[in-house]
């Protein structure tokens, strides 16, 4: 993932960030409005702490802001006032240390293991970011503001690998705590939906080629 894109030589900024959502009840109607929004580039199902984890680009923090404070006020359902989601959580991406420009949705619909790892890591980045940049398992490094700063994006075909990984993660003397969230079903990755996957990947605001950001 990065921030900014280029078009015709110019530079578009964005704010960039990853939301989690812990929801309850029925998600459909949750999954109905968020799939359909410009600014949420991917949804993952996930297991854990949250329910949903967001891939966002927001023109800037107001843009954010307010998209954040309507999917506070999504219903249960349309007969209540009761909010569907529990929590949020936000974090904005600071920087991108490895990416796979290369996927799209198909590369999500087959029978591996596929998740992502929160890494409290209290110092020496370089030396923690030097044990995973060639790591085939891990597909995606990014550096987040907050408590949890790197986020590892990993595919696996066993449990076994996902077991050595996590136990990796947790073995690095400077890292204080990790959390791990199994993807269930990918519901919306890089512009396309899960029931179309072979539709061509696209990112609507502004109008641009996917090709021109990175992101997990």
């Amino acid at each position: 993932m990065e921030e900014s894109s280029f078009r015709n030589g110019m530079e578009t900024e964005f704010f960039h960030a990853i939301i989690r959502i812990d929801s309850w009840g029925d998600g459909t109607g949750l999954i109905n409005r968020l799939k359909d929004k410009d600014e949420i580039y991917s949804i993952f199902h996930i297991m854990g702490g949250a329910s949903y984890l967001l891939d966002v680009f927001c023109h800037d923090k107001l843009r954010l802001r307010d998209l954040i404070l309507e999917i506070k006020q999504y219903p249960l359902n349309a007969s209540t006032t009761v909010p569907v989601v529990q929590s949020l959580n936000t974090q904005k991406i600071l920087r991108v240390f490895k990416s796979s420009r290369d996927f799209n949705i198909t590369h999500y619909l087959g029978d591996k293991i596929y998740g992502f790892i929160w890494v409290n890591n209290l110092r020496h980045d370089d030396l923690f970011l030097e044990q995973f940049q060639s790591d085939p398992r891990i597909k995606s490094i990014l550096y987040l503001q907050g408590h949890q700063a790197f986020l590892l994006e990993f595919m696996a075909h066993t449990n076994e690998e996902v077991f050595r990984l996590i136990r990796m993660v947790k073995g690095i003397d400077t890292v204080a705590g990790a959390e791990t969230h199994e993807v269930l079903s990918i519901i919306k990755y890089r512009g396309v939906l899960q029931e179309a996957p072979m539709a061509p990947p696209r990112f609507i605001i502004p109008i641009q080629e996917t090709d021109q950001i990175i992101t997990i």
